[in-house]
């Protein structure tokens, strides 16, 4: 810094040139200070001016949607003071954005909010940011935009056709132009609302944007549309109006009977279809029951409405009503080519009506609707008569052009006698008879009048003789009880007596062998001794009949060891006294048969007395078998163990 020598103006104001070598962006912000007569300086802050650095647009470039709010922001950083921040799309500037500034002002952000359009797609958009005290500092960055919008469509005929002169049998084609992005992955075609799909058979050809009918019928007349799908949306396109120019039709295919009185006029009426339908031509001829054609005359009798012509026929002789009546129109696309064929047949009354049934009842309403037959060659109407079931007064009458009837403000609950017929010029048909009845109305209730049933002496008759039937069959039930427990305790008694006296028996019986314990040691013994303490017999009369149960014995290894080698000990001293009776049972002789000699020999433990007790006995384990009380039993089998 150096200084200069000071000035005073006229004004005495003191200025003095200071010239300043700037050492760069880091040394920002700069305060110069000012020493004067006042020995204490004074600080004045430089203001410099700076262009950016650089600026660029926030966030990625990606696809925007049309009609849609957008926002985007541009950073700038580096100006000294806040630079100017500018958007562009193309050449036009955009105006509606925001900006915020860094506390230490080195930073700005501007964010622009706006609606892209479909116009929008491809154009550039930028943000310009300069320092206008400073030449040449503008900077700039921007996107090309690419913008996604709903499919455009336009639907036309192809081929230069006119909508309005197509005739029947010729080709058409429709050409669907799109405009897309992204493109569309989907082209549907419409006639009048519905779908079109590929039908060769039926003509109709779909290949992505185009459409062929080929020869086409009236039938294919129409609106017709193209819709495009991409991922924003479906996009439909105009209707297109196909009209198809045709000869007049008859609107019936198969010809109408129409009945007629000798010498009386009747109107036969004659309905076409026809494009177009203005200036129609009808012309009337009456065919003969020998194939000659005339026509009907005088013309004046024939009047036209444009799609319909009305002819006033008077039949004179009988051959006329073997004669048909035959109408056929003419328009700008050609002539009918198969004419209304009307039948005359002799008037007469209608046929009655059938398979009459009611849809519909109510408390106060009656719906019927019938099947209709031959009219007589005539217009009939139906008409629907409503009796009263016991007074046989007429309480309603309803007459319509169609077989269905509906009649309302009837009494409820109360039965009717339905007539029904068809009625012409020439009279009434045989009347359908009905039986019908509303329905009752619901009766008002209230919660503080109870409802008391009305007990006739039928069914009080009736609940009698139901509580007498319950009463005997309790007292027959506590009988049957009673008896089964006094012979349940007879049969136990018995069982107990049973099963003492096989104790006995076993006691007595020769083939048991008596316990010996002179050979038994001390464990052994102390082991009998537990096994020794008495049981009580239980007796079980829960078994089902019919069911065998076997007793089966459980012997402790060291009782069956124990009692094999007494019976051996016994056996041996006991051969040797009766050795020669043994050897005689054995064959006689000294040469007794060692086989037999050495065969083992049985020995019988216990044996079980068919009783329907469960015994526990000192040389059985506790488990306990059981058998049904006072049923067959099977044949006792000794339970046995064999010496080896």
């Amino acid at each position: 810094m150096l200084d200069s020598t000071p000035s005073t103006d006229d004004k005495g104001t003191l200025s003095l040139l200071v010239t300043i070598w700037w050492g760069g962006r880091g040394t920002l912000p700069l305060v110069y200070f000012v020493k004067g007569v006042n020995p204490s300086p004074k600080g004045v802050p430089l203001g410099l001016t700076v262009k950016p650095l650089w600026v660029k647009l926030l966030g990625d470039n990606r696809p925007l949607s049309a009609e849609q709010e957008q926002q985007l922001s541009c950073e700038s950083v580096g100006a000294r003071p806040t630079p100017l921040i500018s958007w562009w799309k193309g050449s036009m500037p955009l105006k509606n954005t925001v900006e915020e500034t860094s506390a230490d002002g080195n930073r700005t952000v501007s964010t622009l909010t706006f609606v892209p359009t479909m116009e929008d797609f491809g154009k550039f958009l930028s943000c310009r940011v300069e320092t206008p005290s400073i030449p040449d500092s503008a900077l700039e960055d921007g996107w090309k935009l690419n913008v996604h919008h709903v499919p455009v469509v336009t639907l036309e005929l192809g081929g230069g056709l006119n909508a309005s002169s197509i005739k029947e049998g010729v080709d058409v084609y429709f050409e669907c132009n799109i405009k897309s992005n992204p493109w569309v992955y989907k082209v549907c075609w419409k006639h009048n609302g519905r779908d079109l799909m590929n039908n060769a058979s039926a003509g109709i050809f779909v290949s992505n944007q185009s459409l062929v009918l080929q020869g086409v019928a009236r039938e294919s007349a129409g609106l017709y549309t193209c819709v495009a799908s991409n991922q924003e949306g479906d996009g439909e396109s105009n209707p297109l109006l196909l009209s198809i120019r045709y000869a007049p039709v008859c609107r019936f295919a198969t010809p109408r009977i129409i009945g007629a009185a000798k010498g009386e006029p009747v109107k036969v009426a004659c309905e076409v279809d026809a494009n177009p339908d203005a200036d129609l031509h009808f012309r009337w001829q009456l065919n003969t029951s020998h194939g000659q054609l005339s026509d009907l005359s005088p013309p004046a009798s024939q009047t036209a409405d444009r799609l319909r012509s009305v002819a006033l026929f008077t039949p004179a002789t009988e051959q006329d009503f073997q004669s048909q009546l035959i109408c056929a129109a003419s328009n700008a696309a050609g002539e009918q080519r198969q004419p209304c064929v009307f039948q005359l047949t002799p008037a007469g009354k209608p046929d009655p009506l059938t398979n009459c049934s009611i849809v519909n009842q109510t408390a106060d309403a009656l719906r019927i609707e019938c099947v209709d037959g031959w009219d007589g060659g005539l217009s009939q109407q139906f008409v629907m008569e409503v009796y009263d079931a016991q007074s046989q007064m007429l309480v309603g009458n309803v007459t319509s052009q169609v077989p269905m009837f509906t009649i309302a403000s009837l009494h409820s609950g109360v039965g009717f006698d339905v007539l029904l017929y068809a009625t012409n010029a020439k009279g009434q048909s045989r009347p359908s008879t009905l039986h019908a009845y509303t329905l009752k109305s619901a009766e008002r209730r209230t919660a503080e009048t109870p409802i008391i049933p009305h007990l006739t002496p039928l069914l009080g008759a009736l609940i009698g003789v139901v509580v007498s039937l319950v009463l005997v069959l309790l007292a027959v039930l506590l009988a049957l009880r009673l008896r089964g427990k006094s012979h349940f305790e007879d049969k136990t008694n018995e069982a107990v007596k049973g099963s003492s006296e096989s104790a006995d028996s076993l006691d007595k019986n020769p083939d048991i062998i008596p316990q010996n314990d002179d050979y038994q040691d001390a464990d052994e013994r102390a082991f009998e001794k537990l096994n020794s303490r008495p049981y009580v017999a239980h007796i079980s009369a829960d078994k089902p009949r019919g069911e065998v149960t076997y007793a089966e014995l459980s012997l402790p290894s060291s009782v069956y060891s124990t009692l094999i080698r007494q019976k051996q000990q016994q056996q041996q001293q006991h051969h040797q006294q009766t050795a020669p009776c043994q050897d005689m049972l054995n064959g006689g002789g000294g040469g007794g048969n060692p086989a037999a000699a050495m065969a083992p020999s049985t020995v019988v433990y216990s044996q079980i007395d068919p009783s329907s007790l469960t015994v526990e006995t000192p040389l059985i384990s506790h488990t306990r078998e059981s058998a049904a009380i006072g049923e067959p039993q099977p044949q006792v089998l000794p339970v046995t163990a064999t010496r080896f």
